[in-house]
C-alpha cells in the first residue's frame, strides 16, 4: 500500500493502479473482505481513481466501502466519515462534468445507504 502511495503522489499511476488493487487483494486475502484494514485499502484504492479522473470507478469503490466499513465500525468512526466525505465529493465531481444521471444514481444509493442505517442501528457496532 505505501509504495502505491508513493507512486501516485510522485506521479506514477500506472504503477500505482496494480499496486492499490494487488494490496485490496492481498488484505481480503489475508483478513477478509470485511476487516478493517482491507476496507482502508479499499478506500485508498478509491481515493486513487478519484485523483486519476475515474470518477465512475472511485464512486464505485468508496460505496462499496461506506456499505462495509458502516456494518463493521461505529457510526462515529473516522473511517466512515472520511469515506463519506470523499464519496460525496466524487458524486459532484460526476455532476461537474455532465455525467449526471450517474451522480444521480449514487446519491441515491447513498441516501438510501443512510436510510437503511438509521433504521437499523443494532445492525452497526
Amino acid at each position: 500500500g505505501n509504495l502505491a502511495i508513493l507512486y501516485a503522489e510522485t506521479g506514477r499511476a500506472r504503477e500505482a493502479e496494480p499496486l492499490f488493487i494487488a494490496t485490496v487483494s492481498d488484505w481480503t486475502e489475508a483478513k477478509s473482505s470485511m476487516h478493517p484494514d482491507t476496507l482502508t485499502a479499499v478506500h485508498n484504492l478509491a481515493f486513487f481513481y478519484a485523483l486519476s479522473g475515474k470518477h465512475e470507478q472511485a464512486a464505485e469503490h468508496f460505496f462499496d466501502a461506506l456499505k462495509k466499513r458502516s456494518k463493521v465500525l461505529p457510526p462515529s468512526h473516522p473511517g466512515i466519515r472520511d469515506t463519506k466525505e470523499d464519496f460525496l465529493s466524487v458524486i459532484n465531481l460526476l455532476r461537474s462534468t455532465g455525467k449526471t444521471e450517474l451522480a444521480d444514481m449514487w446519491k441515491s444509493k447513498f441516501e438510501e445507504r443512510q436510510k437503511t442505517l438509521e433504521a437499523e442501528p443494532d445492525e452497526q457496532l
